[in-house]
């Protein structure tokens, strides 16, 4: 009984990309349309920050706040959705500057556009056929809906990289492998950044090596044929 139910609990194994490839993802998205810029800066922020996905649906422009050249994203309960209702700063990652600039000048535009504080920072927009039979976009001040309208940005762009889909969740996997071969002062304060009280949730969590760094780190040790 005991080992049917340790096999219900157990995890599958949990892919994640690696920054390599979130980034080249998100150097290859088109930015034309505002749907494309809005998609392009959602995946950025991501990477940038690695939210809760009911988080990056919910973020507002009043979250995203930047100090001595800095920014991070003020995750409130006040005005989004938290899990837990835990308060928490979430700081930028250091990632290429174009990484960054997807955002930012994504919240530029949508402020000279006429959007408050209040406002969300990644608004719902329709795409539909117009009088003219032409493919129209139009922006609304409200957030999207859905988590699943989230999951479908991540999985189009993943998709036309030539990479097989995998949640957004998992950026904080990508996240977590990276900070453990960093210094212990960045690997606490990415947990700081995942909303975790403990060290050992981030690592137990998130931590787990790749199947191939696993696989490196055995085979990198030479044992010796005859023992003593």
């Amino acid at each position: 009984m005991r080992n049917q139910r340790n096999a219900a609990k157990a995890p599958d194994y949990q892919k994640a990309y690696t920054f390599d490839q979130i980034i080249g993802t998100i150097r290859q998205m088109p930015n034309v349309t505002d749907k494309e810029r809005r998609d392009r800066a959602i995946i950025s922020l991501q990477a940038l920050c690695t939210l809760r996905i009911n988080e990056l649906r919910t973020i507002k422009l009043r979250s995203l706040i930047e100090e001595n050249g800095s920014y991070f994203v003020y995750v409130s309960p006040k005005h989004m959705s938290v899990k837990f209702s835990k308060t928490r700063y979430v700081h930028f990652i250091p990632l290429p500057p174009d990484i960054v600039a997807n955002v930012i000048d994504w919240r530029d535009h949508l402020i000279a556009l006429g959007f408050k504080d209040t406002d969300p920072l990644f608004p719902k927009i329709d795409s539909r056929f117009g009088k003219s039979n032409l493919l129209e976009q139009k922006m609304q001040v409200a957030e999207i809906r859905s988590d699943s309208a989230i999951r479908e940005v991540f999985r189009n762009a993943f998709g036309s990289a030539g990479y097989p889909y995998i949640k957004p969740h998992n950026f904080r996997k990508t996240l977590t492998r990276y900070a453990e071969h960093q210094s212990p002062a960045f690997l606490n304060a990415v947990r700081q950044n995942l909303g975790h009280d403990s060290i050992d949730t981030t690592l137990s969590s998130y931590g787990q090596m790749s199947v191939a760094d696993q696989g490196k780190a055995i085979s990198s040790v030479k044992i010796d044929k005859n023992p003593m």
